[in-house]
């Protein structure tokens, strides 16, 4: 199941087409928002930047992070009710800096923001990501917990992050 909200009134779209979503019992929900994407873009917000001195970039950062809230508390309900486990992974494309979400932009697009949460019956510890994450850490980590090995013939540029188990053995991780 996927859920990618663009449109005007997102939060609420993403929330409604999130919990529409939990009720098909989905094994794999993504959901995706372009919203801090499109801050900079939009011309009536002229102060808008990618800046923790821009009011409006810290007003769109606070509600995706309620919004991530809601879905990991959800989630973390569910985990509890249905003994499900879930991962929960946030990250962001190549981030922006000033008015610019350009890959020109080198040194600034390189590092991303990267959160996994495991959501399960039991909760589990993880381990430190080992190097800075980047998108084709992604795909490593969910293999790994979802307990499917990758082709053989395929090497991946990138490696799981911050687990030690997958999401059927729930082992802790260990110094």
């Amino acid at each position: 199941t996927a859920i990618s909200s663009t449109a005007g009134a997102e939060e609420t779209h993403m929330l409604e087409g999130f919990e529409t979503a939990l009720v098909s019992n989905p094994d794999f929900l993504i959901f995706h928002t372009s919203k801090l994407a499109r801050g900079a873009e939009d011309p009536a917000r002229n102060l808008f930047s990618y800046d923790a001195k821009s009011p409006e970039y810290l007003a769109e950062v606070f509600l995706l992070d309620a919004i991530v809230g809601q879905i990991a508390s959800e989630l973390k309900e569910r985990s509890k009710r249905y003994r499900e486990n879930w991962l929960l992974i946030g990250t962001s494309t190549n981030g922006g800096y000033g008015k610019s979400t350009s890959h020109a932009m080198s040194g600034y697009d390189e590092a991303i923001p990267f959160f996994i949460v495991p959501l399960a019956a039991n909760a589990i510890k993880l381990k430190a990501l080992s190097t800075p994450a980047s998108q084709m850490d992604i795909f490593p980590t969910v293999l790994k917990w979802l307990n499917v090995a990758g082709p053989t013939n395929m090497t991946f540029d990138g490696q799981a992050q911050g687990i030690c188990t997958n999401g059927i053995d729930l082992l802790n991780c260990t110094a």
